[in-house]
């Protein structure tokens, strides 16, 4: 099977976004009655549906980034590295959102700089990260996509999508993240929050996802899934 058109794909995508934080909220709203269930739709716990879902997006936006570089050696050769630079660091944040690392440094760095357990700080809630590495991290992630765009002149959807999206993801990794420390206890902080933030974010990577799949539709690269004869 070959795949030319990804519109059906990016749709069911789409779809899945939006429901992973539905059955969150529903889960909520209903009391979260078993936990098994509540620990499976949660958007806040690892070895959930949604983190075990972004990590594989992730993964396939890094696949889809690296094949629209390697695409672009036909064009200039392959001097914007940063397209490849791109696709690493997108990687990487798909095995952050497997371990958790970056929840994990922040709890550490809030202990080192406050000399006690990550409460009754300033950033009770996520630890300092979103402020020592969060903001950096950004910073980075835009700067090395400004650059990596020069090699998509040919497909300008593309760099558009890419550029809303990861303007998406920001918003919701490191702008409500942080917003959550001010976040008034109760459902504001249980539920609106992480809901707006992990939905805000699946939706900024199905965005990306989409560009970089139509960077490739836009050079004539074909997906092809076949079946083994063995």
């Amino acid at each position: 099977m070959e795949i030319r058109d990804f519109s059906r794909v990016i749709g069911c995508l789409f779809a899945i976004d939006i429901l992973l934080g539905l059955f969150y909220v529903a889960d909520w709203w209903a009391g979260m009655p078993f936990f098994f269930i509540s620990r499976l739709v949660s958007l806040q716990w690892e070895m959930s549906l949604a983190s075990w879902y972004s990590t594989v997006q992730l993964f396939a936006l890094a696949l889809a980034l690296l094949l629209l570089w390697w695409s672009s050696r036909r064009l200039d050769g392959g001097r914007h590295l940063s397209l490849a630079l791109f696709a690493a660091l997108v990687f990487l944040m798909s095995c952050d959102e497997a371990i958790s690392l970056h929840e994990r440094l922040g709890m550490v760095m809030t202990k080192a700089i406050a000399a006690k357990e990550a409460r009754g700080v300033f950033a009770e809630r996520t630890g300092y990260w979103p402020y020592v590495l969060g903001l950096p991290a950004a910073a980075l992630l835009g700067a090395t996509l400004y650059f990596a765009a020069r090699s998509l002149g040919d497909a300008p959807l593309a760099r558009m999508k890419l550029a809303i999206g990861m303007a998406m993801l920001l918003i919701g990794a490191v702008g409500l993240e942080s917003w959550w420390n001010f976040a008034s206890d109760g459902a504001m902080a249980d539920v609106v929050e992480p809901w707006l933030e992990e939905t805000l974010e699946m939706l900024g990577v199905t965005i990306m996802l989409w560009g970089a799949l139509q960077g490739l539709e836009r050079r004539g690269v074909v997906i092809a899934l076949r079946r083994s004869n063995s």
